[in-house]
């Protein structure tokens, strides 16, 4: 996974769902403190945190992870 792009996606994404750090923690159940690092690029994201954040956003998991650029999930 590159690290600095799913960092990179999650901000853009949280901020275009108009939510906080802490809202997005909260469904995660994270610290605030975790998704700062995550979108800092500073801290690791195991990969079932990935799958939960694209579920949460309605996107492809591979694209958080810069695999694909297709965002849609497979229906």
């Amino acid at each position: 996974m590159k690290i600095n792009l799913i960092a990179k996606k999650i901000k853009k994404l949280r901020k275009e769902a108009k939510l906080t750090q802490r809202e997005l923690a909260k469904f995660l159940h994270v610290s605030p403190n975790t998704i700062s690092r995550w979108e800092n690029g500073d801290g690791k994201i195991l990969v079932p945190y990935v799958y939960r954040i694209a579920h949460f956003f309605h996107v492809r998991s591979d694209y958080l992870a810069g695999i694909s650029e297709e965002k849609s999930p497979r229906k």
